[in-house]
């Protein structure tokens, strides 16, 4: 929406929360833990003696969901009654909790794929920032047009560690 009148200014607050869990597919075919670990990483798959599948420590781990919220913030200016100006800065937090499936042995981990070892990874920050244009091209009390014109700057950061469960960190 656009603000009436020049001069109006309006400050608002968004949250999105988005969860996803499952399955795994490609397209909308169901793929297997295996296939997921092995073609993720190519090159990370052996077999050790006793024909045991081996993945490399990097590799061995799958996510059970991904939860996800986005915090905006609206800001929006009015300088004359036919355009407002908007600028909507992100944060955004994540958490993955991880498993490693039975029947995957990470090459380097000291635990065995038992489908219930478990890691976390949380991440968070500043998101890319969002700058709008919102045009009125046409407004009756019954009829309204508008256009807007926008785009987002990249002002998240490239270079954020995730910090896992035990509060150690790595690179991305």
């Amino acid at each position: 929406h656009t603000l009436d009148k020049a001069g109006d200014m309006m400050v608002g607050y968004r949250l999105m929360h988005s969860q996803q869990a499952g399955g795994f597919l490609k397209g909308d075919i169901s793929v297997s833990e295996k296939e997921i670990i092995t073609k993720g990483c190519p090159g990370a798959a052996r077999y050790d003696e006793q024909g045991n599948l081996m993945i490399n420590a990097n590799c061995s781990m799958l996510p059970r969901e991904m939860v996800m919220n986005m915090h905006m913030l609206d800001i929006m200016y009015a300088p004359t009654d036919w355009l407002t100006l908007m600028l909507m800065p992100q944060f955004l937090d994540m958490k993955m909790p991880m498993y490693q499936p039975e029947g995957i042995i990470g090459a380097g981990h000291s635990h065995g794929g038992d489908g219930q070892t478990s890691h976390e990874s949380l991440t968070g920050g500043i998101g890319d920032t969002g700058l709008y244009a919102l045009i009125k091209l046409f407004d009756t009390p019954h009829q309204h047009l508008y256009a807007t014109l926008g785009f987002s700057a990249p002002t998240g950061d490239t270079g954020i560690k995730i910090k896992d469960y035990a509060g150690t960190f790595a690179s991305r």
